[in-house]
């Protein structure tokens, strides 16, 4: 990490206020987040046995940068070298060694461009040179030291984020808001900045995350496209039952999210402390700077509550007018008591945050990993005797004949035996191979910007940090939910077929059968506030929570935590189920994260969210976003932000756990399609990002297109 952060170009953006670059503008040049090879070829192969490699070191962590703010690099080099004295073994010394170096490499980085702004200053005019002296200065002291001023505040935690994505572990950055609002505060009181400067610094702070935004296309031609599928499409042919999810990975999907960093910040939500409003002036600057600048990254969520001060609601309404699902809504009333019963103390609780992507996790306290699993495919394995209906391999025990299924409560034990089945079997894996991340991929930057690990002379990988906790992310849940209220409706209850005929249509993928598909997609649906399919619902979420607390007992070492989602590969993941009972044809994508499926909503946005609000909300503590598009015909004229912000409150009020709302309409989507050159700010979301829409593949535009067209 040292040695990265000493040789990696140093570069300054024309007129910026913020240094710090992984993209060279006018070279085009993107700066490789490789690490100088460090692992020999016995420790390159010993890891590989265990499917490890050097990039296995994950991601999806939030540092401790109140610890970095308070403390600066001496200070936690301090903390390293008291603890020093107190190993016991070599292990501990090694730990505690490597991450004293690695921040020296952090603090040599920042003064590296200290020393580059200084050079620059000789060179330029009168005003600009007087910003390079004060950027240098600032550099010069901090992150070695602990910051004095707000400025100060935004380069070490902007160098420390770089500092991250350079050395390839691509991290979120928190509760940005909190982090900064203290600085901010003094300084105004101070007279050292006023508010317009201020809101000047963080626009140009947000926008340096979107520097390195790669066209598709010039991403397209940075691999080799074919070998790339061909590598995906054998890693699929050797798949086992207990692989992520039913993904089958394909270029397009990697194409598509060529601009996700996992850049993600927090705002709003209540104090640790004290439980009360968090709300201050930098919550309203990060706001302003994404409803002026049209930016995709860093992805960003408010946290909502019901004393959530109301000018922030309806701000929030504001910026989502703009389009591009951002901010994401997350609610404190459904998360912070999830988290509570989950065994979080009660002010780490309320500091939650996100990762990368929407995962819920405490920042700078937490090693998070998270693994998938459909249960469409448990589904199938309980219609199909443990095969895939995409190429019939045998995934899973032969759980009995699904012919011979005569009552609804005989399928739903079968479910429930794929279920426990798939979750046993993830759940051992990950226990089984618990630690050894560190034989390849230790995190010795990081894990000194965690609590616990310096405390523990122990790596983040190695089991060092305060917490440590799994999510096991459930998929395709609503097409679950759906296939069996069409069972039970059709076939136990109505009696308008037989459970030899479903399993024949299954397996002819409907030909021959579309009369059935009709009585099936008539039947009620998740998403459109339907008892009938809502307590379905709740039964299965509430089996699944159940069974992931029951197992949790069995695995000392992880804190398996249960959510619902499919990030953006809900394309990918629909690729690899067969049909199913819900109507829904083989390969055809299923619905993102846990929003209804396509045409479900029939109720609107509402109905949706008073079916999401149902479902076990203070049990699923990772999360479970549902996806809303709204017409902006609906919410045109001067009053649509007040509407929007009146559905946020809802929202709240009713439990309901995470939510995305992208403003857009139809015609739009298709003219940006046709004439992509006139619409380059339009941005969609990706299940757990934001994407321009004109860098998507037309696969993928044409699903947001057909999502829309049913509004």
């Amino acid at each position: 990490i040292k040695q990265k952060l000493n040789m990696v170009p140093v570069h300054l953006w024309e007129d910026q206020l913020v240094p710090g670059s992984v993209a060279f503008y006018k070279e085009e040049l993107f700066i490789s987040s490789d690490l100088p090879r460090y692992a020999t070829d016995l420790e390159a192969a010993a890891a590989a046995r265990h499917g490890l490699n050097v990039w296995s070191i994950v991601g999806h962590i939030v540092p401790h940068y109140p610890k970095l703010l308070s403390l600066g690099v001496m200070g936690i080099q301090r903390q390293i070298a008291e603890r020093l004295q107190t190993c016991e073994t070599q292990d501990q010394r090694d730990f505690c060694r490597a991450a004293h170096i690695a921040l020296e490499g952090l603090a040599d980085f920042a003064l590296r461009y200290a020393k580059a702004c200084r050079q620059e200053a000789e060179l330029a005019t009168d005003e600009r040179r007087l910003e390079l002296i004060r950027m240098a200065e600032d550099l010069e002291y901090a992150p070695l030291n602990a910051p004095r001023t707000f400025r100060q505040a935004v380069y070490t935690i902007w160098f420390g984020h770089i500092a991250f994505q350079l050395t390839g572990n691509y991290l979120a950055v928190g509760r940005l808001d909190q982090h900064l609002g203290p600085f901010l505060e003094n300084d105004l009181a101070e007279g050292r900045i006023t508010v317009e400067d201020a809101q000047e610094l963080i626009d140009c702070l947000l926008l340096k995350f979107n520097e390195r935004a790669l066209d598709n296309r010039v991403a397209s031609q940075l691999m080799d496209k074919e070998k790339v599928q061909q590598q995906y499409d054998k890693q699929w042919a050797n798949r086992s039952a207990f692989d992520h999810s039913t993904q089958k990975y394909n270029v397009r999907d990697s194409i598509d999210a060529t601009n996700h960093w996992l850049q993600n910040i927090i705002l709003g939500g209540v104090k640790p402390a004290n439980g009360e409003d968090a709300t201050n002036l930098v919550t309203i600057m990060c706001l302003e700077a994404f409803r002026r600048n049209g930016m995709t990254n860093p992805c960003t969520t408010v946290r909502l509550h019901k004393d959530t001060p109301q000018y922030l609601v309806d701000f929030v309404g504001e910026v989502l007018l703009t389009g591009g699902g951002l901010p994401a809504l997350f609610n404190d009333e459904a998360i912070i008591p999830a988290l509570l019963k989950s065994g979080f103390s009660e002010e780490d609780a309320r500091d939650y945050t996100n990762d990368g992507c929407w995962e819920v996790i405490v920042p700078g306290r937490t090693d998070f990993y998270f693994d998938r699993f459909n249960m469409l495919r448990c589904l199938e394995w309980a219609l199909n005797r443990g095969r895939s209906r995409i190429d019939g391999k045998q995934e899973a025990p032969d759980f009995g004949d699904p012919r011979k299924i005569s009552s609804y409560e005989e399928l739903v034990s079968y479910f429930e035996k794929t279920i426990d089945y798939e979750l046993r079997g993830i759940m051992d894996k990950i226990h089984d191979n618990f630690g050894r991340r560190a034989m390849i991929a230790p995190t010795p930057l990081l894990s000194a910007l965690l609590e616990g690990p310096i405390e523990n002379a122990t790596d983040m990988t190695a089991g060092g940090a305060k917490y440590i906790t799994y999510g096991l992310i459930a998929e395709g849940v609503s097409h679950a939910i759906d296939s069996l209220s069409a069972v039970k409706k059709v076939i136990f209850e109505e009696r308008r077929a037989t459970m030899e005929e479903l399993v024949d249509a299954l397996d002819a993928n409907f030909e021959g059968y579309e009369w059935l598909r009709r009585l099936l997609q008539s039947a009620p649906k998740y998403g459109s506030n339907d008892p009938y399919a809502d307590g379905i619902g709740k039964a299965i979420l509430g089996y699944f929570t159940e069974a992931v607390d029951r197992f949790n007992a069995d695995y000392p070492k992880v804190n398996f935590l249960p959510a619902v989602g499919t990030f953006s590969w809900y394309i990918a993941i629909g690729e690899g189920v067969g049909a199913t009972p819900d109507g829904r044809l083989a390969a055809q994508p299923v619905s993102s994260n846990f929003s209804p499926s396509v045409g479900a909503d029939t109720k609107g946005v509402t109905g949706a969210i008073l079916s999401h609000s149902k479902m076990h909300m203070k049990d699923l503590p990772v999360g479970s976003p549902i996806d809303l598009r709204i017409n902006s015909r609906y919410v045109s004229g001067p009053d649509g932000a007040q509407r929007l912000s009146g559905l946020l409150r809802s929202f709240v009020e009713l439990g309901g756990n995470m939510l995305t709302l992208t403003v857009a309409d139809t015609e739009t989507l298709r003219r940006a399609q046709r004439e992509p050159e006139k619409y380059p700010t339009l941005r969609v979301r990706m299940g757990g990002w934001s994407a321009y829409f004109t860098m998507l593949s037309k696969e993928q535009q044409d699903h947001h297109i057909q999502k829309q067209e049913r509004l």
